[in-house]
């Protein structure tokens, strides 16, 4: 039995009641998601099988308790899906005994493509499903290069603009990606990367290091722009802790383990970062959140020194 907790105008959440009706079983739909009720009615209807994205994971874990009782254990399937996986909510979730599958998809794939159970093996790489197959687009000295895709499931052109297909029929989707012994390591849509100073900066793996930083629940880094560079990484976490001791410890984190192209010339922590109606960040907001939060920070030095 599913639980339909992801808006049905997403392609995730339509799927839910889809492969439902499909297959001939029941589902619990929801008008908004709530952890606690999610966790009580999987326990009181035998349901087995949730999507979610990160937060909502993040809410159930919050709730649920790390030993023999957990009610994460009851799930055959979490789905997890919406973005790139959270390794310290994954960390998380594996203690807790979940059965987590880490997934990539997209609405012009119908959803997910290829997917994982995460244990202590996982290693960011997804199996694909069903009949998909999928090729690297021009790779790099790593193997990192458009990801395109081929499926029955795949779109084949949009209503009003032009869709991009080589020339055997892949989809191109738009993201980054590696093929590492038969699985998909998808690294970041090519939007999020950007030039400084002449060296292509990935702000996933930025984000890879600042999310296993204690007291950072999750963070967003982008390029702002920089009239040497070009372009900067700078960051925004997410934490419950004190903000400065974070952005410290943050600060710390990637003196060690970045390269001085990657270490984000601006921190700033703050208690939740923006997010849409599904769960996933609001990217715009999350920037404009960044600058708000330095102006205020830069008048605040201004009066100090006056």
């Amino acid at each position: 039995m599913w639980q339909a907790s992801l808006p049905l105008y997403h392609v995730g959440g339509l799927q839910v009641v889809l492969r439902s009706v499909v297959a001939g079983c029941p589902f619990i739909l929801y008008e908004r998601f709530d952890a606690f009720k999610i966790l009580k009615d999987a326990s009181t209807f035998g349901a087995t099988h949730v999507s979610v994205v990160d937060k909502m994971l993040r809410e159930m874990l919050a709730l649920d308790r790390c030993d023999q009782d957990s009610y994460m254990k009851q799930y055959s399937c979490i789905l997890l899906g919406g973005s790139a996986p959270n390794h310290q909510t994954l960390s998380i979730a594996t203690e807790h005994g979940a059965r987590v599958f880490a997934s990539y998809g997209m609405t012009e794939t119908s959803s997910q493509i290829a997917n994982m159970l995460v244990n202590d093996e996982f290693t960011g790489g997804l199996a694909l499903i069903g009949q998909t197959r999928a090729k690297v687009l021009d790779p790099d000295e790593n193997g990192v290069g458009q990801l395109a895709v081929k499926s029955k499931c795949v779109v084949s052109s949009y209503l009003n603009a032009n869709i991009s297909i080589t020339e055997d029929g892949y989809f191109v989707t738009g993201d980054t990606a590696r093929i590492e012994n038969g699985l998909l390591y998808v690294a970041e849509r090519l939007d999020d990367m950007f030039i400084s100073g002449g060296e292509n900066v990935y702000p996933s793996e930025i984000e890879n290091v600042l999310k296993r930083v204690k007291g950072v629940s999750d963070c967003f880094v982008f390029g702002r722009p920089d009239e040497k560079w070009g372009r900067r990484p700078v960051a925004l976490l997410e934490t419950k802790g004190d903000a400065r001791s974070t952005e410290q410890r943050a600060r710390e984190s990637a003196d060690v383990l970045l390269s001085p192209i990657n270490r984000p010339d601006i921190l700033i922590a703050v208690e939740e970062l923006p997010r849409m109606g599904i769960g996933k960040l609001d990217r715009a907001a999350a920037k404009a959140l960044f600058e708000d939060q330095l102006s205020k920070r830069d008048s605040t030095s201004f009066m100090e020194q006056s």
